[in-house]
């Protein structure tokens, strides 16, 4: 479950202010961020993830108020708990796509890689349409299908928590039913809690919960 109370955050160089009284997201729930372009959308995930830490108030998730951990405890949380999507794919140019997959695995020493996490990562592959490029390098590959890669990569980990900014919106029509067949079936096979920003109208009605930033936003003179 997420529990967001009295949630306060600026950044000061630029007079944004994201102010949220509070917000609830229920176990395995899916939820929508809809808003403008710059209204903190993405501010939120990060928040959540606890790669930003608020000037104030409270971030419970799954029992644990992130907000109190320390920036290394926030780190193996986020490693332990969440899968991210963002817009920066933050690929791996040198190592293939199957690697690029797994790189949670080689990249954090509390992960353990092991033959069920290369089954994993096949089957992730085949259900985003990557199975014919595994072998290649991420930068022979589209920007949609670098997007794919990058949700196979979220996935890997079996998070109970999936962030994902804008995971569409490289991706021509039949890609986004693809996308998020998957990222639903996940969040439901799973209990996984799901929330997702975009802008893309047709989307919200997919989401039993939806929160608008527009409304949350407010500029400091």
């Amino acid at each position: 479950m997420l529990n967001i109370t009295n949630l306060q955050f600026r950044y000061p160089e630029s007079g944004f202010q994201l102010s949220l009284p509070s917000w609830e997201v229920p176990e395995g729930g899916q939820a929508a961020l809809i808003g403008p372009s710059g209204s903190g959308k993405t501010t939120l995930l990060s928040l959540i993830a606890g790669i930003l830490k608020p000037d104030a108030g409270k971030i419970e998730l799954h029992g644990q108020n992130i907000t109190q951990l320390s920036d290394t405890e926030r780190r193996n949380f986020r490693i332990g708990q969440c899968g991210l999507i963002f817009q920066s794919f933050e690929l791996i140019p040198y190592l293939n796509v199957f690697q690029n997959i797994q790189l949670p695995y080689y990249l954090n020493p509390v992960l353990e890689r092991t033959s069920e996490v290369e089954i994993r990562a096949y089957q992730l592959a085949e259900q985003l349409g990557l199975s014919a490029y595994l072998q290649s390098r991420v930068t022979s590959l589209s920007v949609g299908e670098q997007q794919r890669l990058a949700i196979c990569r979220a996935l890997i980990t079996q998070p109970r928590v999936l962030l994902a900014d804008e995971p569409t919106a490289s991706l021509d029509q039949a890609n986004v039913d693809r996308v998020m067949q998957v990222l639903f079936d996940y969040s439901q096979s799973s209990g996984a809690m799901l929330i997702m920003s975009t802008h893309d109208p047709s989307l919200f009605a997919r989401f039993e919960h939806r929160l608008d930033f527009s409304k949350l936003v407010s500029a400091i003179a």
